[in-house]
This record gives structure tokens, C-alpha cells and sequence, in this order.
């Protein structure tokens, strides 16, 4: 992460700072970069037009969503690397993300089932040359640099009767099936 420096403490209590310096980041600091990744997963192989208007976030049970009359079209994560960029709050930059997205898939409702899981990753980058071979470098010192990244995930739910009926169908089939050949 360019311009932000871990500080430097003991090997005994690094752990411990090294969670305080990333929370610290993580309340001042947005994604690295606008490059959000998106993971969509259809629930079904079936064609399903985008929505015209943005998703909503709900966060209701499942059982609620399906007698509310939506139905479940897929799974969805967002995710971007955190960084000292100025560019907002990611946890705001990653819900926009995630209901334009959501929306593209045709999706009316994100059910929100993990929320800004924060995971930590640490890679090693060549640092200063160590050993020098015919005015090549041939080993380097190997310098941390520790990755950041905040996800939050969901399923999707469309409200439409029709394609909710060809769902349940299709689960029903698909359960006689699944009986026959046991």
C-alpha cells in the first residue's frame, strides 16, 4: 500500500498492532482502487433480464423473502483491496456495487448475509539486492507487503410471480428425480 507505513514493533506484539494499524485503516481509508470485484453465481441456468430501477438491501429470512413473494436468482460477492486512497468509505463503495450489480443480474433485493469481513494476506516483493553476479542481481531481500481486502456477499431475489412458479417447478423435478435414483 503506497504511502502508509505498518509501524514498527516487536515481534511479540506485532499481531496485536498490526490489527489496530488495519482498523485504523479501514475507518479512514476506501478500496485501492474504483476496480471492485464482483462474483455473481445464478441459482438456475435461465436467462433473467436486468432490473430498470436499483436493487434494495433486505435484510429479512429467507423464508420471509420467498412468502413476501420473491425468489432466490443467485449469490453475490463483492470485494475490493483496501488502500490509503482518499476515495470514501469502502463499505458504502462496496453496497453500491453490490445492488448495481445485483440490479444488472435482474435482481430487485440483496439479502446481505456476510458484511464488510475484512481478510488480511501478506506478499513478498523483492526489496534491495543482497547478491550481485556479473552486475545481476541474483537474490534480494524479500519485504512484506500486507493486503487488505473487505468483502460482503448476499443472495439475490427477484419478485415475480411467473418466475417463481417456473422455479418451484423446476426444484420440485428436480427433487422427484433426485428420489428416483436413490
Amino acid at each position: 500500500m503506497s504511502g502508509v507505513k505498518e509501524p514498527e514493533v516487536s515481534s511479540a506484539t506485532l499481531p496485536y498492532f498490526r490489527a489496530l494499524w488495519l482498523f485504523g485503516l479501514l475507518l479512514t481509508t476506501g478500496c485501492a482502487s474504483t476496480n471492485i470485484n464482483v462474483r455473481y453465481d445464478p441459482v438456475y441456468d435461465l436467462e433473467i433480464g436486468a432490473r430498470s430501477g436499483q436493487a434494495g438491501i433486505a435484510r429479512k429470512a429467507e423464508k420471509t423473502l420467498a412468502t413476501d413473494g420473491y425468489c432466490k436468482i443467485g449469490r453475490i460477492a463483492v470485494s475490493c483491496q483496501l488502500g490509503d486512497s482518499q476515495l470514501g468509505d469502502a463499505s458504502r463503495q462496496l453496497e453500491s456495487a453490490l445492488i448495481g450489480a445485483a440490479s444488472r443480474q435482474g435482481g430487485d433485493l440483496v439479502r446481505i448475509d456476510t458484511e464488510n469481513v475484512l481478510s488480511q494476506k501478506t506478499e513478498y516483493k523483492n526489496g534491495e539486492c543482497l547478491r550481485e553476479k556479473a552486475n545481476n542481481c541474483i537474490q534480494y531481500k524479500q519485504e512484506p507487503v500486507f493486503l487488505s481486502t473487505l468483502t460482503t456477499a448476499g443472495s439475490v431475489w427477484r419478485r415475480d410471480p411467473e418466475l417463481c412458479r417456473t422455479l418451484a417447478g423446476r426444484v420440485s423435478h428436480k427433487r422427484l428425480s433426485d428420489k428416483r435414483r436413490q
